[in-house]
C-alpha cells in the first residue's frame, strides 16, 4: 500500500508542479478501471453511467486531493464512487449473451454469482467490493466507510460468508 501512496504523491506533485501529462495519465490508468468495475458491479449500473461515476469521481478527488495532507488519492476516490453509485439508475448488468460458449456449468456460476451480488444489500455489497474487487486494504475500506478497523474485519468476513451462502442456494435451485 505505501507503494501505491508513494507513487500517487509522486504524480501528483509532477502533474501539478510541471504540468507532466504523462503523470496524470498514469494516476488515470491506476484507478480508471478500479473505479469503472467498481461502479458496475456496485451500483448495476450501465456502463456508460459506471463511465460517469468514474470519471466524476476522479475528476473531484484530483480537485480536492492535497499530497501534503498525507491523505489517500484512493480512498478519497472511492469514497466518491460510493455516493455516486447510491444515486445511479440501476439495470440488468449481466448478459448471458456474452457467455453463449461458455459451458452450462460455468454459466450457472456466473448466473448465481450475480444474482447473489444483487440480492446483498448495498453496504455489504459496498464492503465486499472494496476488499475484493478493488483490492483495498482493510484499513482503506474504514477510512472510506467512516468505520472502524475492527468493524470492516467483522463485516468482510460476514458479508463473505453470505454471498457464499447466496451463490450455493443460487446453484441449488
Amino acid at each position: 500500500m505505501w507503494d501505491r501512496l508513494e507513487n500517487d504523491r509522486v504524480c501528483l506533485d509532477l502533474w501539478r508542479k510541471e504540468g507532466s501529462s504523462q503523470a496524470l495519465n498514469k494516476l488515470i490508468a491506476q484507478y480508471q478501471n478500479r473505479v469503472f468495475s467498481f461502479a458496475i458491479y456496485l451500483s448495476g449500473c450501465d456502463p456508460n453511467t459506471a463511465y460517469e461515476i468514474a470519471a466524476d469521481s476522479f475528476a473531484e478527488a484530483l480537485a480536492e486531493f492535497k499530497p501534503a495532507a498525507k491523505g489517500d488519492l484512493s480512498v478519497s476516490l472511492f469514497k466518491r464512487a460510493i455516493h455516486k453509485c447510491r444515486d445511479a439508475k440501476a439495470v440488468l448488468f449481466f448478459d448471458p449473451m456474452k457467455y453463449v460458449n461458455a459451458q452450462l456449468p460455468k454459466m450457472n456460476i456466473l448466473r448465481a454469482a450475480h444474482n447473489a451480488l444483487v440480492s446483498l444489500p448495498f453496504d455489504q455489497k459496498a464492503v465486499l467490493l472494496l476488499r475484493d474487487q478493488a483490492n483495498l486494504t482493510y484499513g482503506e475500506i474504514a477510512a472510506i466507510l467512516n468505520i472502524s478497523l475492527q468493524d470492516v474485519k467483522v463485516s468482510t468476513g460476514t458479508v463473505k460468508n453470505l454471498f457464499r451462502e447466496k451463490i450455493e442456494e443460487q446453484l441449488d435451485q
